[in-house]
């Protein structure tokens, strides 16, 4: 998952000059899977958050330029979760709400089998 990120951080994308937390979260039971693993990835830094966020909304507002970056992310949530064991182990990619308590928003969130957060190209 690191290398897939760096190796995405073209100029236009940015996304590479974040600093990323790997957070393996275990007994998840959610819609999607039963007592399993979620690798959560999320900025670092504050600041870092706060553009990842803002780039969400503008992707939401069919700012194209954002929904190219969203998809990008998407799409390496996608291909890694594919190798993952089973269905029972998850990536969710997002950024830390600004009200703590709500924790990781996700942008990209796929099991093996499947993308929770469906791509649109």
């Amino acid at each position: 998952m690191k290398s897939e990120l760096a190796v995405k951080s073209d100029s236009k994308l940015t996304i590479g000059k974040y600093k990323w937390i790997y957070k393996v979260v275990h007994n998840v039971t959610n819609a999607d899977m039963s007592k399993g693993d979620m690798i959560e990835v999320y900025p670092k830094s504050e600041r870092d958050s706060e553009k990842l966020s803002n780039i969400n909304t503008d992707s939401q507002m069919n700012d194209i330029y954002a929904q190219s970056k969203i998809v990008t992310l998407q799409k390496i949530v996608s291909k890694i979760a594919k190798k993952l064991p089973n269905d029972n182990s998850g990536i969710e990619l997002g950024y830390q709400s600004e009200q703590k308590s709500k924790g990781l928003i996700p942008i990209a969130s796929s099991v093996k089998s499947m993308d929770i957060i469906p791509i649109h190209d």
